[in-house]
């Protein structure tokens, strides 16, 4: 073997040997694609609806408001659309009054009662007695209240009457379809007669006022004669 060729030989030999030192000391940084873990993938499933309905949210609601945010809907106001509704609102307690509805059941009134809370955002709300959010309210322009449910599109304006906030019974002028009972609460009140006629199968009776006569079959209004 001539001197070139031994060489050459020794010069390769000493080449790859430095290819295979770099290679084991130096192992590819190439990263692989990453992959979600089982805790990143549980997240992943369970993501909820960016809006949840009002029933799935958890709010942490306070017991005490201060006055200065509520002093602004205190007082009695009525129903824009109904002279049967009106809001009577006393410190934190919001009651919403429902009265003087006629149909074939007669008079009715009752009274839902809510609490202004606050959210866990401090926002003024108004809740039922299990601390669930029910209305949101607002005084959008001077003299008026706007009602707005926090699980549909309800919504209700109302307009201040006073600073009145006691629950009264509303008498009624008497209407077709009125109860006994309820005649006696109306404006005109119990009359100063009565004429009953018992029949095989009704009660008739005429209740003698000094502005007329009232006419009732089996304890309800059918007919009212007013004098002039």
């Amino acid at each position: 073997m001539d001197k070139k060729k031994g060489l050459s030989i020794l010069l390769l030999v000493m080449v790859t040997f430095i290819v295979i030192i770099f290679a084991v000391t130096h192992p590819s940084t190439k990263a692989n694609p990453p992959t979600e873990s089982a805790d990143q993938e549980s997240t992943k499933e369970t993501t909820t609806d960016p809006h949840p309905s009002v029933a799935e949210i958890i709010i942490d609601i306070s017991t005490e408001v201060a006055e200065e945010d509520i002093a602004r809907f205190q007082g009695e106001w009525k129903d824009t659309e109904s002279q049967y509704k009106k809001l009577l609102i006393a410190g934190s307690t919001v009651n919403d009054v429902f009265y003087g509805v006629i149909d074939t059941s007669g008079f009715k009134q009752f009274v839902d009662t809510f609490y202004f809370k606050y959210d866990e955002n401090h926002q003024i709300i108004v809740c039922d007695e299990a601390n669930q959010p029910k209305y949101i309210l607002s005084i959008p322009e001077y003299g008026k209240l706007k009602m707005e449910s926090v699980s549909d599109d309800f919504v209700r304006i109302y307009e201040y009457v006073s600073d009145n906030t006691n629950i009264l019974l509303v008498a009624l002028d008497p209407v077709i379809g009125m109860t006994a009972e309820n005649l006696e609460q109306s404006t005109w009140g119990y009359p100063n007669k009565k004429n009953i006629t018992e029949t095989a199968s009704h009660t008739k009776e005429q209740w003698v006022y000094d502005q007329g006569y009232i006419y009732l079959t089996d304890g309800i209004v059918t007919a009212i004669q007013k004098t002039e």
